[in-house]
């Protein structure tokens, strides 16, 4: 309770938070000349045992076929990109996001992939790309979770998130208390600051997480600053959570993902939503029942009305042990200084 009470940051993450979780498949946008059999490769990932919430969204476009592979690198939230060499279908197929799979070459203007990713992930829906690489997946790059060499891109993704109705009041009522936001997500850092900007968070562009200092010193302070993060990884958004706290803010940390779970165990309040994983709510302090985002100035506000109440209880108690004492005080010397003047009387003589 006390740690509600004192709670001057809260870190959210995007999907699930600010948004509503349901993730829909949005279009498929080719790039120049793709290499053939791109509709089987986004089957076969939407259709994997591992396929994350995102890929999964691809089973209906684009129905698995009866394909089997010859090898593959399971996504991670880290990497945030998986790859497969399917049989009969030459290469290798890879599919992450962007900034991860093509770097720098994702948001520079001069490309045509540069162009694509920046104008779509400014209208805040997530992107992905899918690229393809001649050179086949060898044992080596699955072992050591490697990207094949000479990937190019052959379709860029996109999907939407519909944003919860209550985000932008629940953010104007931390603001009025005074209470700090920092949207830390895996997205794009364009698509995080679009839907912040959507909830009426004033910011420009989000930063990008791959740019973190390594220097302790420098990252407490880029925290101070920075209000939107984008493609943080797990481990990141721990640090980032340490660097907060180590500046003096008591931190609250909400989210639903496996990725989450390393800040939400750091912070001094993890929340998370009932529609997070086993393990996510297995370290969270609260868990909202009915996920709803709007339930945290409540939380907020309990925590800061008991230990209010708790403070003035405790003034009542100091006020009144303060009166006693003073009481004592004054009537035990009043009583030693009648006892004084009565011992020091001139006796009588008969």
């Amino acid at each position: 309770m006390e740690g509600l009470a004192r709670v001057d940051i809260v870190c959210l993450d995007k999907t699930g938070t600010l948004t509503m979780g349901e993730i829909e498949f949005d279009a498929a946008h080719p790039l120049a000349d793709p290499a053939p059999g791109w509709e089987t490769a986004l089957g076969w990932f939407g259709a994997a045992p591992d396929a994350n919430a995102t890929a999964r969204c691809l089973r209906e476009p684009y129905p698995a076929d009866a394909i089997g592979e010859t090898a593959s690198v399971s996504f991670s939230s880290a990497r945030k990109w998986s790859a497969v060499r399917l049989d009969g279908v030459g290469g290798t197929w890879v599919l992450g996001a962007p900034e991860m799979v093509f770097g720098d070459a994702a948001s520079d203007a001069d490309s045509e992939l540069g162009r694509v990713v920046t104008g779509l992930a400014s209208t805040g829906r997530r992107t992905l790309v899918l690229g393809y690489a001649g050179a086949a997946l060898t044992a080596a790059d699955v072992e050591e979770e490697r990207l094949p060499e000479r990937v190019s891109p052959a379709v860029v993704l996109t999907f939407r998130e519909e944003v919860r109705p209550d985000a932008a009041q629940t953010l104007e009522y931390f603001r009025q208390q005074g209470v700090g936001i920092r949207v830390i997500s895996g997205d794009n850092p364009r698509t995080v600051a679009a839907i912040a900007r959507e909830v009426g968070l004033d910011v420009d562009e989000g930063f990008d997480a791959r740019r973190l200092p390594d220097d302790e010193a420098e990252l407490r302070e880029l925290v101070e600053t920075q209000r939107i993060f984008g493609r943080v990884t797990p481990e990141q958004k721990r640090r980032m959570v340490v660097a907060l706290q180590d500046n003096g803010h008591t931190v609250a940390m909400t989210g639903d993902g496996v990725n989450d779970a390393l800040a939400i165990k750091t912070a001094d309040i993890g929340i998370v939503m009932n529609s997070g994983s086993a393990a996510t709510k297995a370290v969270a302090r609260l868990v909202l029942l009915d996920g709803q985002f709007s339930h945290l100035p409540d939380v907020v506000a309990e925590g800061r009305q008991v230990i209010a109440n708790i403070e003035r209880v405790s003034m009542l108690f100091l006020t009144k042990t303060a009166y006693a004492t003073s009481l004592a005080i004054v009537f035990g010397c009043s009583c030693w200084s009648s006892r004084s003047c009565r011992g020091s009387s001139p006796s009588r003589t008969g």
